[in-house]
């Protein structure tokens, strides 16, 4: 039993993300929980290496849910308008692996992964059983992206996955 100090410091909170965020093999890539105590949310982004370091080094939110969403910017340059085309929203590389959609109301607001992730990883939507499965050469399937009514899950051995190129 947590004693109201634990509570108000968010002790169990500390403890996960000290001692346990990122060392298991699965984790949680969105999550949003609330009560009478507390609300959670859980977000991540997939960083560039460039820019690994920068972001550890600074407590400032690198993205935020509804971030990462095409957009065009319009500028003057010597007179002249330029419109330019940026697929994530900005020029930081930092993208969400969770987008958020929204739809004012007319239709249900959901989550959706990164396309960028599920095609790099050939991902199937197993629609009822509501996971990315991950289907290799000799045909075995592994599940990589769990969807649960409030949390996403990702296998973690695929969001540090990286390709070099010679």
């Amino acid at each position: 039993m947590t004693n109201s100090r634990d509570q108000l410091l968010q002790k169990d909170w500390q403890d996960y993300i000290v001692n346990k965020l990122g060392n298991e093999q699965w984790v949680r890539v969105y999550c949003f929980r609330s009560n009478e105590i507390e609300h959670t949310t859980f977000y991540c982004a997939l960083v560039p290496n460039r820019k690994i370091k920068h972001v550890l080094e600074h407590v400032s939110w690198d993205s935020l849910i509804g971030d990462g969403m095409p957009g065009c910017t319009l500028s003057w340059i010597k007179g002249r308008k330029r419109v330019s085309y940026s697929r994530l929203g900005d020029n930081s590389g930092i993208e969400p692996l969770v987008f958020f959609r929204k739809f004012h109301g007319i239709k249900s607001s959901h989550m959706e992964i990164s396309e960028e992730f599920r095609y790099f990883h050939n991902l199937y939507y197993d629609n009822l059983n509501k996971k990315f499965i991950k289907i290799d050469d000799n045909g075995d399937e592994e599940d990589v992206i769990l969807l649960e009514e409030n949390a996403i899950m990702s296998w973690t051995r695929f969001l540090g996955q990286r390709t070099s190129i010679n």
